[in-house]
Formats: structure tokens, C-alpha cells, sequence
């Protein structure tokens, strides 16, 4: 067709244009459209259609190739009535209005009338000729039947719509429509659909425009014109208000996330301009105030565990900052990410009956590798839920050793944070914050928790299909650590936590990284997952930075900006079926004897959760006179107390700590060894632990292994046996160390008084 353009005879261009008429007749269109000659700009909005970012084509013009029947039909009618009201009915040109308009520009004079068919003006923009001449003309025309030969009536149509000139750079009806209104073609009300249908006819009175401005003047005349033909009734007034915007002004909103997907077709985010405008508002606000304290950079995600869709996604603190390299993204990155794990490794060791939220956990210092806490200290027996909201390492490490199947390696795998086939290299530190983990991941697992423990992957464009969710926790284990979670109070002023507290339930987290280089909070609230990240991309620490002093207030200045969007009906997530309210004893965290002074209720999963009688208050007798334990040899008055009787490493935890209980006291010297009782009948072997296999290199000839038991308080020695063969004694809850050979071998401790206890240790070599 090009080539036949170029054709200089008269003659032949009339006979062309004589083959390419009846070419029309015979044979059908088979061609599938323009759109494939075309590159298309990359068109980003949010989930309400709200335009985030738009970008050139290769060819340095703003297009979006939108498909004819995305095209509201008032607007393909109101351009059909503008610029060919015949279209429907003519092969490429229409003879009668080009003789009416020859007539009146060459033969009578009276000004240059236009004729072009839809089909011409396509023609004219899509082979670039020029028209002005009647040679010019004559080969629109050519062109045009070509065009009809080539295409449908509605594929010609579709490619006008797309290529018709709306000023500037600005082609097709939706780059017009983005550009100049910030709206999607079915958004469009009739005073702009009048606007736009009245700018190919005149695209260059708009290419001065560079900043918003009202119609001028000339397109209102013709708009008002066009009116009449579309038996509109327009408002003057508000056309004459009627304002538009300008490609000066065009947005790059919500830029991380529009930069991360730019290469993809999709184009309508899942993102809420709205909120994401206030999160960076927000955030950018945070590290101006904490800018004296080298903090740089913050990032956060926000998902409607409903649907799994990502509302807000903020990569940096500014992405247009060199300083900070803003054009980084934390979401992706992947940090320590401290504590944050930890509730999933509490939630498994509930699924898997070894803890309820009231069960009593020690944070103490452990014989081997003791973890340090972020604060060097050690704040003794707690409950399980104070353990976890006030993120003690022993606790946490000791859970996790307890896990039998699967353990939080596997757990951490099958959600996809770990890759499948890695090795387990992380030992305990995995809950410590030893394994790596990103935004993403980490506000995917806490969704999961509001999910009643189905895990599901992210949906960033509005039409995402959801995908099929795993199930990684049990309901029961994901409400009860989310109960558990929602008792750590919020970083700031005790009465707007009250008044906050009181209308909704935050369910949150916060982890510090090994040498203060992320401060991280995370957690659930309504039917949202919030993730917050505080930190530098160069990985520079500060002691600054640590999760529930720098990320803890900010994650709840974006809760704060969030909570008008929850549902008033919204039902609190944290229950489900067979978890009951049960009470135990505050200071053992089991089933309460009589003699129990202080009792609690806590979150019980009938038939999962561990069921033990509380031993620790007992009632003992005392000689009123001396104060001390009474036996049958004592005289004068017996009074009953009661005493908290914990083992040896128990209460060795207690004296070491200076942590306040109620111990009993020493018998009387009246009382003989025989005729004292006691609170355990043998000692309690605590290290090797059970069942546990030690592995010995060829280069190694011995393995070291640490003897440990826990016995009644009156023991005061312990002495330890390898094969009957004595290898030395130990105070209870203090042990001693040997090296053993690979083999195996039997392990007895026996106490002063003659109770003992067994087990099996064995040692394997390995090459």
C-alpha cells in the first residue's frame, strides 16, 4: 500500500482507487486490527481508577490502546455524529459530501469545507499524508479504501478512537480522557465526552497548555454546536467552569510499586490512592522528626487480609532522594527481621499441646549459648504471653527446640519464606531473626493469622485472581496467638491507647535486629495486615533503632490513618471453635489446686492444649513458735501455710534472679532426714535431653556432654553415673561436663537421699 502512494501518474492513482472500491465488494475483511502496529504507553491507576503514572510509547507519545468495545457507546456515537455520520455506510469516502465540499472550496469560493470520512482521517494519521493537495486527497482516498478492504468497520473505529490527535503529544480517546480529566472513559460525564469529541478537529488550540485551565473558548462554541446534534441539554454554566488538566501536570504516584511492575501489561493496581498518599504523608512526616538520630529510611505495605489486595505500598521514605537511595525498595529487600517470627514458633508450640498462652516460661540465662535479650537481662518465670509480647529470647529458643513436627525450618519452607531444598544452617537463631525475610513475606504470614492460618499470596492489580491459600496454622493456634498479641499495649500516651484500645484490637509485633540495623513492627488490625520497616539501606546501625521505640510508633501513626476505612460491623478474628476460657494458676499455669492464691483465665484448645494439675502451693505445717517446717518430733502449735514448692532448677531461677516467691522454710533441728517429706520422689535428669542423638566427626575423638537434673529442695548433691562408672558429682540445677566417646551408653543420677533416675544417651559417628 505504501509503495502505491507513492505513485506519481494521475491515472493510475485513479485506477488504483478504481480496484481498491471494487476490491470491497469481493472480498471479506481478514485482518485482525491496527493495535499490533502500535506501541502502547504504560497506564498505571489505582483500584478507583485514579491515575498513578503514565509514560510514553516508543514513539514519544501518550497512547493507550483501549479495545473498541471498552468504549462507551455514547462516546462512539457522539464522535460518529462529529465526524461521519454516514460511516456505517460508505467503503472509505464519502462521494456526495466530496463533490459538495469541491464545489464549495474551488468552484464557488467560500472557504475550505472538510469531507474526510473516519476512515480518511485514520488513513491521513496512520500512513502520514499530506491532504492539503488534491493529489494529496486522492490518495487519502486510495489509502482509505484500502483500509476498508483491510479492516471491519468496528476495527477502524477502535483505531481512530486510539489515534485521533488531542493536542501535544496526546493521541487516542483515553490518553485524552487520563490526561485532561483523570478519568476512565465510562467516568466521563457529557460535557467532557462534548470537549473531547470537538479536539481532533483543533488539536492544536491545546498545545500550549501546560498548566489546568478552563475550556477555551472556541471548543465551547463548538461543543454547544454539538450539543444541539446530540439533543443535549448543557448546563452554561458549568460547561463554561469546566476546567482541564494539562500533561505538565501528569502523576507519578505510588512510585516503587509502579516501577516494580512497569514492564507488565496490567495497568489498574490494587492500591487506594487515598491511603497511600497518607502513608507517605505520614512517613516522610516520622523521619523529619527523627532525622537528628540517623534515621533515613522507613517502608511499609498495607493488605486487606479480606482479599489479600496490597493497599498501600511504600518503598522508601522518599524515592526521589539520593541521599537516602529512595529508589531502593524495602518491601522486597530482604532484612533481619529480629523478632518478629516468634509468635509463629508460639502458635506451632500451641498446635502442637506443648504451651497454652497461661503456660509459665523461664527467662533465664541456659548452660550453653544463652541468647541475650536487646535490654542484657533476664526477667524470670513468665507467662507465655508475657514471654512472647515482651519478646524474651530464652522462651522463644526453648519453644522452638521443643517442636517436634514440623519444625519452624519446615514451617518457614512451606510458606515460601525459606526456599525448598536449603539447608537448615540457622540452629536457633532461625527465631532470632537468623533467617532473612521481606516485608512481603513477613505481612503475608501475619495476614495468614487473620486468615484462621490460610496462607495466600499477595494480589497487586485489582482483577489478580486470589489463588488457591495454603493452610500453614491451625484456626485455633492462629486466634490465640493473635489474642495473645493484641495485650501488648501501643508506644505512646496511656489515654489515647485507652481510647484506641477500647473501639479496636491490635494484634502487633516488633523485632530488633542483631546490631541495631532494622527495627521492625508488624501485626493485624481489623481486616488489615500493616508491616513497617525503620532502618538504612546501607545497613548502618543505631542504637536508635529498636522495634518498639522508633518502628512501634510509627506503625501505629499509620494504624491511626487506616482505622476510619474499617466496617463498624467488623467481627473481631481472635476466637474460634473448641478454644475456651479456662482458669489456671497465675504462678504455674496449670489446672489450680486448692491452695492456689492467684488465678487467672486464659485461652484453652480443648483436647490440644497440655492439661497438668498445679503441685507448686502446698500446704505445709509450721511450728508457730520458730517459723519453721514442723515434723512429728515438733512440740507446741502447728499452723498451716502455703508455700510455693518448685524443683531445684526452678527455684534456682528464682534465687538467682532475686524474682519474689513464696519458698518454704528449712525443717527444725528436731526433725530427723527420715522423717522429712518431699516434693519429688526422684531427681529429674535435664540434660542430654531424651531421645536426642549427638554426632561425633572422625576428627574429633570425644564429644563434650553436659550432665544436668533437677531435684527437691532438700537435695543438696547429685551424683552421676556413665555405665555404672562414676563421673562425678553436681549441685542440683548446676551440672558438669564430660567427654564421651561415640557409643551408647546409659546415663543414672542419683541423689543424697537414694533416689535416681535413668536415661539413654547416644553418641554416632559420622564421616
Amino acid at each position: 500500500m505504501r509503495v502505491l502512494l507513492r505513485l506519481r501518474n494521475y491515472k493510475k492513482v485513479i485506477l488504483a482507487l478504481a480496484v481498491f472500491v471494487s476490491a470491497n465488494y469481493l472480498i471479506p475483511n481478514m485482518s485482525n486490527g491496527l493495535e499490533s502496529e502500535y506501541s502502547t504507553s504504560k497506564l498505571f491507576v489505582d483500584s478507583n481508577d485514579r491515575l498513578l503514572y503514565f509514560s510514553l510509547s516508543e514513539d514519544d507519545k501518550y497512547r493507550s490502546w483501549t479495545k473498541l468495545e471498552s468504549i462507551p457507546e455514547k462516546i462512539q456515537k457522539s464522535f460518529i455524529i462529529k465526524e461521519d455520520q454516514y460511516f456505517k455506510f460508505h467503503y472509505g469516502f464519502n462521494p456526495f459530501s466530496l463533490v459538495q465540499a469541491a464545489f464549495k472550496t474551488y468552484i464557488f469560493k467560500s472557504g475550505k469545507y472538510g469531507a474526510s470520512t473516519i476512515t480518511m482521517q485514520l488513513a491521513r494519521i496512520h500512513y502520514g499524508l499530506n491532504t492539503k493537495s488534491i493529489k494529496g486527497k486522492l490518495l487519502q482516498i486510495i489509502a482509505a479504501s484500502w483500509l476498508e478492504f483491510r479492516f471491519s468497520k468496528n476495527q477502524i473505529l477502535e483505531g481512530y478512537l486510539n489515534l485521533a490527535p488531542f493536542g501535544r503529544n496526546i493521541e487516542g480517546v483515553r490518553a485524552a480522557s487520563t490526561i485532561y480529566f483523570d478519568k476512565t472513559l465510562d467516568k466521563l460525564n457529557d460535557l467532557e465526552i462534548l470537549f473531547l469529541t470537538n479536539v481532533p478537529q483543533s488539536p492544536g488550540g491545546l498545545s500550549s497548555l501546560d498548566r489546568p485551565s478552563n475550556i477555551p473558548k472556541k471548543y465551547l462554541d463548538n461543543m454547544r454546536v454539538h450539543a444541539q446534534k446530540l439533543n443535549l441539554d448543557i448546563n452554561e454554566k458549568e460547561m463554561n467552569e469546566l476546567r482541564i488538566s494539562s500533561v505538565r501536570n501528569l502523576p507519578f504516584k505510588a512510585p516503587h510499586l509502579v516501577m516494580r511492575f512497569k514492564s507488565l501489561d496490567s495497568s489498574k493496581l490494587s492500591i487506594d490512592l487515598e491511603i497511600q498518599q497518607k502513608f507517605e504523608k505520614t512517613i516522610h512526616s516520622y523521619l523529619l522528626k527523627h532525622q537528628l538520630q540517623n534515621v533515613d529510611n522507613a517502608s511499609a505495605i498495607l493488605v486487606d487480609t479480606r482479599d489479600m489486595k496490597v493497599l498501600s505500598y511504600v518503598g522508601s521514605g522518599d524515592f526521589f532522594s539520593h541521599d537516602i537511595q529512595g529508589q531502593n525498595d524495602g518491601v522486597i529487600s530482604k532484612r533481619s527481621p529480629g523478632s518478629t517470627l516468634k509468635p509463629f514458633v508460639y502458635a506451632m508450640a500451641m498446635e502442637q499441646g506443648i504451651i497454652h498462652p497461661g503456660s509459665i516460661l523461664y527467662d533465664a540465662p541456659l548452660v550453653f549459648r544463652t541468647p541475650e535479650n536487646y535490654d542484657h537481662q533476664f526477667l524470670g518465670p513468665m507467662s507465655a504471653t508475657q514471654a512472647l509480647i515482651k519478646s524474651r529470647n530464652v522462651p522463644a529458643v526453648y519453644l522452638n527446640a521443643q517442636l517436634k513436627g514440623p519444625s519452624f525450618f519446615s514451617f518457614l519452607q512451606d510458606a515460601g519464606v525459606i526456599e525448598s531444598g536449603t539447608k537448615n544452617i540457622y540452629g536457633s537463631s532461625i527465631v532470632l531473626g537468623g533467617v532473612e525475610v521481606s516485608m512481603e513475606q513477613l505481612v503475608s504470614l501475619y495476614a495468614a493469622l487473620n486468615n484462621k492460618g490460610e496462607f495466600s499470596k499477595l494480589r497487586y492489580f485489582h482483577n489478580d485472581d486470589k489463588g488457591k491459600a495454603k493452610k500453614i496454622l491451625s484456626e485455633q493456634a492462629s486466634a490465640m496467638v493473635l489474642s495473645m498479641l493484641s495485650q501488648k499495649d501501643r508506644p505512646d500516651e496511656e489515654n489515647a491507647y485507652r481510647f484506641f484500645k477500647n473501639n479496636l484490637d491490635v494484634a502487633w509485633k516488633t523485632g530488633t535486629s542483631i546490631g541495631f540495623r532494622d527495627a521492625w513492627s508488624v501485626g493485624v488490625f481489623g481486616p488489615y495486615a500493616l508491616a513497617v520497616w525503620v532502618g538504612n539501606f546501607d545497613g548502618s546501625a543505631s542504637p536508635y533503632f529498636i522495634g518498639g521505640q522508633i518502628a512501634g510508633p510509627l506503625f501505629f501513626e499509620l494504624v491511626d490513618k487506616v482505622k476510619p476505612y474499617i466496617p463498624n460491623n467488623y467481627n473481631n478474628p481472635y476466637y474460634a471453635q473448641d478454644v475456651e476460657s479456662v482458669e489456671v494458676c497465675a504462678q504455674s499455669g496449670k489446672i489450680p489446686n486448692q491452695h492456689c492464691p492467684h488465678r487467672t483465665r486464659v485461652d484453652f484448645w480443648v483436647g490440644v492444649s497440655p492439661i497438668h494439675k498445679c503441685e507448686v502451693h502446698k500446704e505445709i505445717s509450721i511450728a508457730r513458735s520458730t517459723g519453721l517446717r514442723a515434723c512429728n518430733e515438733t512440740r507446741g502449735e502447728i499452723i498451716k501455710k502455703t508455700y510455693e514448692v518448685w524443683p531445684s532448677d526452678i527455684h534456682e531461677i528464682y534465687r538467682s534472679l532475686k524474682f519474689p516467691h513464696k519458698a518454704p522454710p528449712a525443717y527444725g533441728k528436731e526433725c530427723s532426714p527420715d522423717q522429712r517429706m518431699y516434693s519429688f520422689s526422684s531427681p529429674k535428669i535435664l540434660s542430654p535431653k531424651s531421645g536426642m542423638s549427638y554426632t561425633l566427626r572422625i576428627a574429633d575423638e570425644e564429644q563434650e556432654i553436659h550432665f544436668q537434673a533437677a531435684a527437691s529442695t532438700e537435695v543438696k548433691k547429685l551424683y552421676w553415673y556413665l555405665n555404672n562408672q562414676y563421673l562425678g558429682d553436681s549441685k542440683p540445677g548446676q551440672g558438669l561436663t564430660h567427654k564421651v566417646k561415640a557409643g551408647e551408653y546409659t546415663v543414672q543420677v542419683v541423689d543424697d537421699r537414694g533416689e535416681f533416675s535413668n536415661r539413654n544417651l547416644k553418641i554416632k559417628l559420622i564421616k
